[in-house]
């Protein structure tokens, strides 16, 4: 690989890490919402081997690395910041080295399972051997926090010996363990490619947690001594630290990864290249019928998951919430959240089944079942988890998550919204069309960004704030830290974009 390539796909790994990751906090956030910034990576991943064979498969590595990035997000990591600018030398110093960790796993999963991707586009896998590296994960997941993380009952007083909340519930055992699982797995196969990405992954995601952390790691003596990593714009709050913090994480996360993609090119990957251009693209695991019921299975699976909005809630009904806030796995302002759904109608036992299985049905949707049909060389699924579900992601959580607020115009938005990826999904099941890597790299960034510009400046808003301060370029000035965020997302949008049309082009 060229001296320049390598540069080029950097630079832009980077640049679209960094916002990603920084969307990803501010429009969906958990889970869901990393799948965007690994959906973002895998697509440039795909075309930094400069092959036809390989970009034309960008939905496979743009599948596999937002499923893998969404394992991480089951992190709980407020509390940890919390700790981070304590007064207390020793808890601020567990406090960074808990982000170090958490920051670590999240993107040492991340660079394995794309390692583990490329292997399986090149036909190095069977079957039973993606299934089983698949349906282990949640069982090794659990098993690292059973180990590292047990037990978890503040109110009773019972902590794991390394612990890095105050009454959260920690899974970065469970994390770690996987990122060993991964590695271990690649190591038996003699895929040492999946073995340096998790490597890598793991210190680059460590890094950019503990490095993009001090933007707020200020003690209260050090605000009130004006002590700020950017001066006089941060102290006038003019520089949201918390979202600088993760756009350093994405930017870190993203320039470690794609380089060691790029330096293990030569030695590894063009190898993988090779093997898929012989094979005339992934080897496929399952017959093109299997394939297209399985895909419709997990459809229908995330039609299910999307059906609890429609039917009112029990009241009070959460009895796995109920369980583990008196275990003292959840703090008491987290079981307030998720016990304030109420419904005037009499819950039926089809809502209840719904709402008592939620917490268990979303990782299927979004992760096990969407990486095993990608990583078993299911093009078709691969597509539409690529567009659609990473767009839908959006859609879900404006619409129904209540993301979008009171205002006037939200009824619109949710309408375009819905309309919109409905759409995508039709098109993808009912016709030839193919997406392109630049039209869902466009996607991956304008359609949040849009939609995220709506929210923080609506009319209703803007309105209100011109009332308050008299014209439209002081209001837009009272949005302090907001104006700067979104600044520094749309010079990161266009950079994507200009780079993206020669890069996928």
């Amino acid at each position: 690989m060229s001296v320049g390539m390598i540069i080029f796909t950097v630079v832009l790994a980077t640049v679209a890490g960094s916002y990603t990751w920084g969307m990803r906090g501010t429009i969906i956030g958990g889970e869901k919402g990393a799948v965007l910034p690994g959906a973002a990576l895998g697509l440039i991943f795909a075309f930094a081997c400069n092959s036809l064979p390989v970009s034309s498969l960008f939905m496979i590595p743009a599948a596999v690395g937002g499923c893998a990035m969404f394992i991480g997000g089951a992190h709980t990591y407020g509390e940890t910041i919390g700790m981070s600018y304590d007064e207390n030398k020793k808890i601020r110093y567990k406090g960074r080295t808990g982000l170090f960790i958490k920051g670590a796993n999240w993107f040492g999963i991340f660079g394995g399972v794309m390692g583990i991707c490329f292997a399986a586009m090149a036909g190095r896998f069977r079957l039973w051997e993606i299934a089983l590296f698949v349906l282990l994960f949640p069982a090794v997941k659990w098993l690292g926090v059973f180990v590292l993380n047990w037990p978890q009952k503040p109110a009773q007083n019972k902590l794991p010996k390394i612990y890095f909340s105050k009454k959260r519930f920690e899974i970065w055992g469970g994390t770690l363990f996987l990122c060993i699982y991964i590695a271990v797995f690649a190591a038996i196969k003699r895929e040492w490619f999946a073995v340096i990405m998790t490597v890598v992954g793991f210190v680059s995601g460590g890094l950019g947690f503990f490095i993009g952390n001090h933007f707020q790691t200020a003690t209260k003596a050090e605000r009130e001594d004006g002590k700020y990593i950017l001066g006089a714009l941060q102290r006038k709050g003019f520089v949201g630290s918390w979202k600088f913090m993760e756009f350093t994480l994405g930017a870190l996360g993203g320039l470690g990864t794609s380089l060691c993609f790029c330096l293990c090119y030569d030695r590894f990957v063009s190898v993988y290249v090779s093997e898929i251009a012989l094979h005339g693209g992934p080897v496929p695991l399952m017959g093109e019928k299997t394939h297209n019921i399985l895909t419709f299975v997990w459809i229908l699976l995330l039609l299910f998951y999307t059906l609890r909005f429609a039917i009112p809630e029990p009241k009070n009904y959460r009895p796995e919430v109920e369980e583990k806030y008196r275990s003292g796995a959840i703090a008491l302002d987290k079981y307030e959240d998720l016990m304030a759904y109420s419904s005037d109608k009499k819950p039926s036992r089809f809502a209840k089944a719904l709402y008592g299985m939620e917490e268990y049905i979303i990782w299927p949707v979004f992760c096990y079942v969407p990486m095993f049909l990608s990583l078993s060389g299911n093009i078709h699924a691969a597509e539409i988890i690529s567009f659609f579900l990473v767009f839908w992601l959006l859609a879900d959580k404006i619409i129904f998550d209540g993301k979008h607020g009171d205002e006037k115009g939200a009824i619109v938005l949710c309408a375009v919204l819905a309309i919109t990826t409905l759409a995508s999904l039709a098109v993808q099941l009912f016709t030839t069309y193919k997406f392109t890597a630049f039209q869902t790299f466009i996607m991956y960034s304008i359609s949040y960004e849009l939609a995220e510009i709506y929210l923080a400046y609506n009319p209703a808003k803007m309105s209100a704030l011109m009332k308050e301060h008299g014209s439209f370029g002081k209001a837009l000035l009272a949005t302090k830290s907001g104006l700067t965020v979104r600044g520094f997302s749309l010079l990161c949008v266009a950079t994507m974009i200009i780079m993206g049309y020669f890069y996928f082009t």
